[in-house]
């Protein structure tokens, strides 16, 4: 299971860099990836864990390149972590 999310959060994150610069990426393919952050995030928030707070964050984030371009700091970092965050949910 842990290694599915890490794939869903490397996914996440290329969502989100092709987002940034395609931005005729459709809508509802960065809502879904949206949508699984925050509620994976509100989820493991129940355990205490920092990082879920982050991922909530990062699923804002994705909710603002819907609607307004978002800088490229915020997309790097939301894309690093996410796929870092992947990573090793992957190797775990």
């Amino acid at each position: 299971m842990i290694q599915i999310l890490g794939i869903l959060d490397i996914i996440s994150a290329i969502v989100l860099v092709l987002r940034y610069f395609f931005e005729s990426l459709p809508d509802k393919i960065v809502w879904i990836f949206a949508i699984y952050l925050i509620v994976k995030g509100a989820l493991f928030l129940l355990g205490r864990d920092f990082a879920s707070i982050i991922d909530i964050f990062c699923g804002i984030i994705l909710v603002f390149a819907v609607f307004i371009p978002i800088s490229y700091g915020f997309m790097i970092f939301t894309a690093v972590f996410l796929i870092q965050k992947g990573i090793f949910s992957l190797i775990s």
